[in-house]
């Protein structure tokens, strides 16, 4: 069997071979020596030859073959399920191949550039087995030219379904093989280094024992070889014992995503840096050599890395800031934790797909890897000889910038601040210095500690500049650049560092605010307040990174704690009013109302008041607890003079103007009242208004006739308005008596789309369980379908084949069709309730134009109509 390799083992050898690799071992590196050893993660999956999986998958999703699919198109727009942007996965070397020579070369400068020790790269085998799998770059690490600036180790992914006989004949000779180059990864007494991550016991045997005896096979052979005992490390992160019993010799976990988070929930990135510290405890007691993420949010790659599920785990708006926060906790692990070498292996250089980029990108710049440096204090100074020996551009300048803003997906009229750090490394004090900001045209409203003269050998400064945004083309990247002039040594020098914002919606924007570039504990800018009776101040909740404003009365005295703002007053068409909102207190009263311009009359009006959400005082529309945030939208309605009230993004219900006087709509209020007490905390204040496209509620038309404005099909039945519910709230109703073979259609065109998202809504009622009756969005030229709802045989359908739910004959609904023409996907809705998203229906679709009710040949029945609305 497999074992025939221990029959030839002796006690003898292997004390004489352990011996023999003590006395011969030398160290093979010209790098500084330090007290640190870090290095991070390589993910080597951007190419056509290793990532054919997501090339089908983006060109089924996207319409393209790219391995880069998903990452690209989330990048400064929102997705086909609207994450987005997520602007930090775009490289520095632009979108690579990295099968190519020149990208290793590229990366391994940038790492060292800040004195990174090694790269761990991910090492996968053939599905099937028998070799390598192809179109990794671990073999381009020894034909570079700076290979002595980094060392590199295996970390193996078990995946697939090869044989565990190719253990034995194939990948130990494999990884023997890397563990003869000079530039492979050893432990200061020359130890090779090796990580496993995956299922290996379902692989090699089925039990512990059978994967005992691969990992001796393992230790064997490298012996034979003179590379001596290697340390065997194991992504384990629970059932530690067991793991220990199978032969590794400690813990090498990845990333340990997730910790700190609740599945489902995306939190601030700093959940994760407050939960390390906890979690790793539970190594104590064995050898674990840390690891810590930059980042993680795997959604850019749902329905190309991932298969088309929700994203469990989700840390928000990383920087390298909070990052610098888990490294110093790294840091101290290693101080306190011997067994660990002083070393650690970083999440991750390029894994772009789920969050993990440590490498120079476009938004941050050299932020992660300076941040590296900085924490560990490591040493370049083989780079900078490697630099002067060969004539290179030195990507590591002794005044080191960089720069990037605290939020990146901006509205018209958001404050925003760019976060600047400039560290000394030369030998003398900057003589004079200043830093300048060019913010494309857009206002600068302040700065500070943007003079750098004076700034000592190894000092740190922390500088910011305010912005204001102002236009800007939606979802594409707004360009922003820190200039620095200074005086060192006698010469004069100048650097620049970009970075950007995201303008971030296709609509009309009236009002942004997060509140996150405030000030803890002052009033927020640009609201009016009342404080009667009470306090409005900016408070770091939920988090410092997440603020919000809290309106807060200790007593239920007769006055007021209210903030209220202006927007361009708006007569017509949809506004959207959208905020999170949390009360700490079920009792007492809370309002939020969308009031007129002048501030006279009430719009809409919802309260949070004994434990309930109401809406107009009378309509309770849900409980709620204390302590919890829930999304609040009311979407108003000016010419109709209704609006809708969603929470957490579900309907629950329309109704008419809180004042039936009001015309119009231009300012949004948070109130705690006289007579109530308690606090109102407020954050992500968002008022957007529509273009709308395509509307009509049918009430102006004639009972018996035929729609006005309406393209109709009759050959097969009728089309014309009805007083159906009522004469004050007409609808169109297609009819067949019977079964033919022709149509009662009737159809509309409206301006053509070829990106974005647009939102397809109407009422449907249909009078009879059987037969089908069917909704469909279409190109400008009627002859593609994009979406596809059908009540049909007593369900809603989607695209023919999709399940939606059931239906009751004679009932009202409210269907909506969102429709991401970009992404060739649509949303379907139903009463406000998501029921998934799907393909086009006609893949081949690109713009949407035209909406179509029918009642098609070989059906019969009523189809009834309501309040179409299209808008994007």
């Amino acid at each position: 069997m497999l074992d025939w390799w221990k029959k030839t083992s002796t006690a003898i050898i292997v004390v004489l071979l352990i011996l023999f690799c003590m006395v011969n071992f030398v160290p093979d590196k010209a790098k500084a020596a330090g007290p640190y050893d870090i290095g991070v993660y390589y993910f080597s999956d951007w190419n056509p030859e290793l990532s054919t999986y997501m090339l089908e998958r983006s060109l089924n999703l996207y319409g393209r073959s790219d391995w880069f699919g998903g990452i690209k198109d989330t990048l400064t727009r929102p997705g086909p399920w609207g994450y987005g942007p997520i602007a930090d996965r775009e490289p520095l070397l632009g979108w690579y191949d990295d099968r190519q020579q020149a990208v290793l070369d590229q990366h391994i400068l940038q790492a060292a550039s800040r004195g990174i020790d090694h790269f761990a790269f991910y090492f996968y085998w053939d599905w099937n087995g028998g070799e390598e799998r192809p179109g990794q770059n671990i073999n381009n690490f020894a034909a570079s030219p700076y290979k002595d600036l980094m060392d590199y180790y295996i970390y193996f992914v078990a995946d697939g379904i090869w044989p565990e006989s190719d253990w034995y004949n194939f990948m130990v000779p494999s990884f023997i093989q890397h563990m003869k180059s000079p530039s492979y990864k050893k432990t200061s007494d020359g130890r090779p280094i090796i990580g496993f991550f995956g299922d290996l016991i379902g692989r090699l045997g089925g039990t512990n024992a059978g994967v005992k005896d691969a990992m001796d096979y393992l230790r064997d052979q490298c012996l034979i070889n003179g590379l001596g005992d290697p340390w065997i490390l194991y992504d384990g992160y629970s059932n530690l014992s067991n793991y220990m019993t199978q032969g590794y010799d400690g813990f090498l976990p990845l990333n340990l995503a997730g910790i700190g988070l609740t599945d489902y929930v995306p939190d601030d990135y700093t959940a994760y840096s407050d939960a390390w510290n906890n979690f790793v405890s539970i190594y104590d007691g064995y050898t674990m050599v840390p690891g810590a993420i930059s980042g993680f949010d795997p959604r850019p790659w749902r329905g190309t890395g991932y298969v088309d599920a929700p994203v469990a785990q989700v840390y928000t708006k990383p920087d390298p800031g909070k990052f610098r926060t888990t490294l110093q906790q790294v840091k101290t692990y290693l101080d306190n934790h011997p067994a660990a070498r002083n070393m650690a292996t970083l999440y991750a250089w390029n894994e772009l797909g789920e969050g993990g980029v440590i490498e120079p990108t476009t938004l941050f710049g050299y932020g992660y890897v300076n941040a590296i440096q900085d924490v560990f204090g490591l040493s370049n100074t083989a780079y900078k000889a490697k630099v002067q020996q060969l004539g290179l551009t030195d990507i590591a300048p002794d005044l080191r910038i960089e720069a990037y803003p605290d939020q990146y997906a901006l509205s018209p009229g958001q404050s925003f601040k760019i976060k600047v750090k400039s560290k000394n490394y030369y030998n003398s004090n900057i003589a004079s210095g200043n830093l300048s900001l060019n913010a494309g045209g857009w206002a600068i409203t302040g700065s500070s500690n943007t003079s750098l003269g004076g700034l000592a050998p190894g000092a740190v400064k922390d500088s910011e500049f305010t912005v204001v945004a102002e236009s800007g083309t939606a979802w594409t990247k707004f360009p922003i650049t820190v200039n620095v002039s200074y005086t060192v040594n006698g010469v004069n020098r100048t650097q620049s560092v970009s970075t950007f914002v995201v303008p971030n919606t296709t609509t009309n924007t009236l009002l942004s605010d997060s509140f996150d570039s405030g000030t803890t504990g002052s009033p927020p800018t640009g609201w009016t307040l009342n404080t009667s009776g009470g306090t409005v101040m900016i408070q770091n909740a939920p988090s410092v990174a997440d603020k919000s404003i809290r309106m807060y009365k200790s007593a239920a005295n007769p006055n007021y704690a209210a903030a209220s703002k202006n927007f361009t007053q708006q007569t017509s068409g949809i506004v959207s009013v959208d905020s999170y909102v949390m009360v700490p207190e079920t009792g007492s009263t809370k309002q939020i109302l969308a009031r007129d311009s002048a501030g006279n009359g009430i719009a809409g009006l919802v309260a949070f008041t004994g434990g309930n959400i109401t809406a107009n005082v009378t309509h309770n529309l849900q409980s709620f607890s204390a302590n919890t945030w829930y999304r609040i939208t009311l979407k108003l309605n000016v010419s109709a003079q209704t609006y809708e009230v969603l929470i957490d993004d579900v309907s629950k219900g329309t109704f008419n103007f809180y004042q039936s006087n009001v015309s119009n709509v231009g300012e949004v209020l948070y109130v705690i009242s006289p007579g109530y007490q308690g606090s109102l905390h407020v954050s992500d204040v968002v008022v957007t208004t529509s273009s709308t496209l395509l509307t009509d509620n049918f009430d102006a038309g004639t009972a018996g006739s035929p729609p006005t404005g309406w393209t109709l099909n009759t050959s097969g039945g009728t089309a014309m308005i009805q007083n159906v519910p009522s004469s004050a709230d007409k609808s169109m109703r297609m009819y067949k008596s019977a079964a033919n073979s022709n149509y009662a259609a009737a159809s509309k065109s409206f301006t053509q789309q070829t990106a974005g998202i647009v939102s397809v809504d109407s009422y449907v009622m249909v009078t009879e369980t059987g037969s089908t009756k069917q909704i469909m969005v279409r190109d400008y030229a009627g002859n593609g379908i994009t979406g596809l709802v059908a009540f049909t045989d007593g369900n809603i359908t989607a695209n023919i084949t999709h399940n939606l739910q059931s239906f009751s004959a004679n009932t009202w609904y409210r269907i909506t069709l969102k429709l991401n023409v970009s992404a060739k996907k649509y949303e379907v809705l139903v009463n406000g309730t998501s029921k998934g998203t799907f393909d086009f229906y006609n893949t081949g679709m690109s713009n949407v134009g035209e909406v179509l009710y029918v009642i098609s040949p070989g059906y019969m029945g009523s189809l009834y109509v309501s309040s179409v609305n299209v808008v994007k």
